[in-house]
């Protein structure tokens, strides 16, 4: 996720890593080489015909409404999403929080619950590492759950299991129904976090929209060369930039849990569950001394 300075108005303007230009570029040239090409056929071949500029703005105007829908679309995922990660770090300090108070088994609950976040990062981007896991958990209980489809989901029940063996070592059964609160407040969080991964907006809205765009930009500099010359191509390049550059900010924010400079810095979170969790681990010796 990229970070910036609200205050530093040049450093922002002049960007260009995290910005839509690095992914409308290759499209950006072309549609300024082809206003380029139609400004030399008026020019030295015949004039280009002159389109009536009423049915192209109205075209605009058409495009625009469905633009600002689809990166509000795709902004309310990239929202949801950011909250349910904020869910589930609260919920992740609570448990650690109470384990390390109420248990003399904190830096075990610390193991599982890192191994968790590390494992749903993982999985809402497609991917498992072992390697990962093994930093947290004991071999055996790697291998029960390497062949799981949705491992995070395990080691919920490896939480779960932790609270129990607590139970049976005499945590009272209203700590236990909390800390249990608090496992079940990961998992649905889990669930929305899948939601929005595995429900993508729908592909004839997104198709539309980007047939439409390329419909209306191939056709404006036809409408503005006739009318303003060079300066049609500049025009061409410069709508091109704005409409393109929206429409690529929503698709990079449409999944929030990948890897672009734009999602959600999931590697971050959970390096701040890990570290809260081992801060209350380590203040579990002071606490039963």
């Amino acid at each position: 996720m990229i970070k910036y300075d609200t205050k530093s108005w040049t450093r922002v303007v002049f960007s260009y890593k995290g910005t839509s230009l690095r992914t409308i570029l290759p499209r950006l040239t072309f549609i300024v080489y082809w206003a380029l090409v139609l400004e030399a056929y008026s020019l030295y071949i015949a004039k280009l015909p002159k389109i009536e500029p009423l049915g192209h703005n109205l075209l605009g105007m058409a495009l625009g409404l469905l633009l600002v829908f689809r990166n509000n679309s795709s902004y309310d995922r990239y929202w949801e999403g950011r909250k349910a990660w904020g869910t589930i770090i609260n919920a992740c300090r609570n448990m650690s929080r109470l384990g390390a108070m109420y248990t003399t088994s904190g830096a075990e609950l610390a193991k599982l619950i890192s191994a968790y976040v590390r494992a749903l990062k993982n999985h809402l981007r497609g991917e498992y590492s072992e390697e990962e896991l093994a930093k947290y958990m004991a071999a055996e209980k790697l291998a029960q759950i390497s062949d799981s489809d949705n491992v995070p989901v395990s080691l919920g029940f490896w939480l779960s299991s932790w609270i129990h063996e607590q139970k049976i070592k005499g945590l009272p059964i209203n700590h236990v129904v909390v800390m249990e609160a608090q496992v079940s407040e990961m998992l649905n969080n889990q669930g929305v976090c899948e939601r929005i991964l595995n429900t993508p907006i729908p592909f004839c809205h997104a198709a539309h929209i980007s047939q439409l765009l390329f419909i209306y930009l191939m056709t404006l500099p036809i409408v503005l060369i006739s009318v303003a010359g060079w300066m049609g191509v500049v025009a061409s390049g410069i709508i091109s930039f704005g409409l393109m550059g929206i429409e690529s900010a929503g698709v990079e924010i449409e999944d929030p849990f990948g890897t672009d400079p734009n999602d959600l810095p999931l590697e971050d979170f959970c390096n701040i569950i890990e570290r809260d969790a081992n801060f209350f681990a380590g203040m579990t010796e002071n606490i039963h001394r």
